[in-house]
């Protein structure tokens, strides 16, 4: 709803338009459709009114008589209470591939130019108002994860012995361009687990037997997890968005001990779980962590 602040002016005219208020809205479109009050009636029906960040509005000229392309005009009679106001409906067209954040709104600013006469007029007054108009949009708490890389391997360790391996941790540390990416419009939380208490065997191994195992460890969220720590935390991390940076989870792997002296195989291996769960808006911020950091 819109309201002639000239309430004691015979007349008052009004021509606007509407701004976004983060460079995020670029590409929306808003379109009156529809005016309902006692009033004189509007022009600029059925047009975009919006404006981006990234595009120049015209100039509001109260005195013309048709509106600029892209402006909205309405004439109010001031005769009465009843015709101060009046309630416009809008479509609204939001860009693909908006990043919203679940439970949040979309505000919009009014750009206006009104013109009043009588009782001592004419007053002319422009401006701008901040979040006129507030959308809540319903977006749902979701998320879409995978894994970006390659396998996390050592390469052939069959020769090597336990100590040359422990002498050499770059060596057997995977690269750090692996990584699990997450795209969420929420909150979400992240597990890890090793189903092998990570140890690698091959197929028919015995975990039990550790001339059949190769003890690794693997660093992820900011914890170092191995054979003798296993259990990780999960970790509640804040809104990836669908930013392609913002999302990225590296994770790295080292091996613990050589091969030689082992069962020979070449399938030592094992599947790490990661679990990504999409958690509530109302999630406590002071419990989100800005995960691509730890």
């Amino acid at each position: 709803m819109i309201r002639n602040t000239h309430r004691k002016l015979a007349v008052a005219a009004l021509v606007s338009l509407l701004a976004g208020a983060t460079s995020a809205q670029n590409g929306s479109t808003l379109t009156p459709m529809i005016a309902a009050s006692t009033g004189s009636g509007g022009t600029g029906y059925n047009q975009n009114i919006f404006f981006g960040t990234n595009q120049s509005p015209p100039i509001l000229n109260i005195n013309a008589q048709t509106p600029a392309p892209g402006v909205f005009r309405w004439a109010f009679s001031g005769n009465n209470q009843a015709s101060d106001t009046f309630t416009l409906n809008f479509g609204l067209t939001l860009p693909a591939n908006l990043n919203l954040i679940a439970g949040g709104t979309l505000p919009f600013d009014i750009v206006y130019s009104c013109k009043a006469t009588g009782n001592g007029g004419p007053i002319t007054d422009t401006g701008t108002h901040p979040n006129a108009i507030v959308v809540s949009v319903t977006i749902l708490s979701g998320l879409q994860a995978s894994y970006v890389g390659t396998m996390l391997d050592f390469g052939e360790v069959g020769d090597k012995t336990t100590a040359q391996v422990l002498a050499a941790p770059a060596t057997y540390t995977t690269p750090n361009t692996n990584y699990v990416r997450v795209a969420s419009s929420g909150p979400f939380s992240v597990g890890l687990s090793s189903p092998n208490a990570y140890r690698l065997t091959y197929p028919g191994g015995t975990l039990s037997d550790p001339n059949q195992t190769l003890r690794y460890s693997v660093r992820f969220l900011g914890q170092t997890k191995n054979n003798s720590s296993p259990t990780f935390t999960t970790v509640t991390c804040q809104r990836a968005g669908t930013d392609a940076a913002t999302g990225i989870l590296p994770i790295t792997a080292t091996l613990l001990e050589g091969g030689q002296g082992k069962a020979v195989s070449s399938q030592y291996g094992e599947v790490l779980v990661v679990t990504v769960t999409p958690l509530v808006a109302s999630t406590p911020s002071g419990i989100q962590q800005n995960c691509p950091v730890l």
